[in-house]
Order: structure tokens, then sequence, then C-alpha cells
């Protein structure tokens, strides 16, 4: 399940890259502690998490609260 969940994800931000025309995608999660660097960053640096949460989320069924 995790392999399947992972290689759509992969696929999800292929696709939102291939449409914005970016050339460098990176985890945020990686932190120098985590011995991984960050190679660039600036107030210009474009987070797509929403975009891809959203996407994945497409075809997902509404959910309702009750409070």
């Amino acid at each position: 399940m995790e392999a399947t969940l992972v290689d759509e994800i992969k696929k999800t931000v292929d696709g939102i890259v291939q449409a914005q025309g970016l050339d460098l995608v990176f985890d945020k999660s990686f932190l120098p502690k985590a011995n991984k660097a960050i190679l660039y960053t600036s107030a210009n640096v474009k987070d797509l998490t929403a975009d891809v949460i959203a996407a994945l989320n497409a075809g997902a069924p509404a959910t309702t609260s009750t409070n």
C-alpha cells in the first residue's frame, strides 16, 4: 500500500511540475540536521504542498463534520 501511495504522490507532483514548467523540486523536510541540504531557497520558491494535496484529494468523497 505504501509503494502505491508513494507512486501516486510522485505522479501527482510530476504532473504539477510539468504544468508549471518547473525544473527543480525538493522535499522541504530535507533538513541540515538530517545530513541533507537544501540547494536553493528564497521568498520566490513555490511550496507545492497544497497543490499536491488538492490533486490527491480531488477524487475523494466529501466529508462532513458533526459538532
